[in-house]
């Protein structure tokens, strides 16, 4: 089992930085940084609105991103 110390000292697998996404003028994203270390559990919690769909939506390219 990988420590917290290991992951973070390997690469992300997936790296997100400043991701942001607008319905028209509300913002549904803002300025997100998220990464996806090998052998590590992520998850997105929030409530219903919060943006998780869009977060994965914009991570497979069926959302625009700014």
């Amino acid at each position: 089992m990988n420590s917290r110390v290991d992951l973070l000292n390997s690469e992300a697998l997936v790296s997100i930085e400043g991701l942001s996404h607008y319905y028209g003028p509300l913002a549904a994203l803002n300025a997100v940084d998220y990464d996806i270390y090998p052998g590590a559990f992520n998850a997105l919690l929030g409530a219903n609105g919060a943006g998780k769909s869009t977060v994965l939506k914009a991570i497979m390219g069926l959302a625009p991103v700014y």
